[in-house]
């Protein structure tokens, strides 16, 4: 799916984000406006449609966090395998992800988030839930600069 200004992936029950074949999402989602990520690897595939300029991503998430486990969430950010950010969340929270032009390629993209944190909640004994969670998305909005 393209990507330029304005585009926003909104995410949950009614969400487009599955335009983008997000690998490491959950597939069955029972939440409205939010979906987990489910793995410890998270991706989105995009093509830059303004691929010379830099891309300039706003993410909304909400991480699994438990006291037994964790205050706070980690995102290692990498386009089309080169690293470029690393977020700390430690609550519903909205960061940035400027993507440099020169990574991008008018090919494809895709857009990896590397969750070391990712646990499961059926470990803590917080139900039956067996995938590995770190964070819940909402959207991502697309800018340009």
């Amino acid at each position: 799916m393209h990507l330029k200004s304005g585009t926003i992936i909104d995410f949950g029950r009614a969400g487009n984000y599955r335009l983008f074949l997000p690998r490491g999402f959950s597939p069955a989602e029972d939440m409205e406006t939010m979906t987990w990520t489910a793995q410890s690897v998270a991706e989105i595939q995009f093509v830059a449609l303004e691929s010379h300029v830099d891309l300039l991503l706003s993410c909304t998430v909400e991480p699994f966090l438990h006291e037994r486990h964790s205050v706070f969430q980690e995102a290692h950010v990498f386009v089309n395998g080169s690293f470029v950010t690393y977020q700390r969340i430690y609550g519903h929270a909205s960061f940035l992800i400027e993507i440099p032009r020169g990574r991008l390629s008018a090919q494809g993209n895709v857009l990896t988030f590397v969750l070391p944190k990712a646990i499961s909640p059926a470990r803590y004994g917080l139900g039956d839930d067996r995938r590995d969670l770190s964070l819940a998305f909402t959207r991502i909005a697309v800018g340009g600069r």
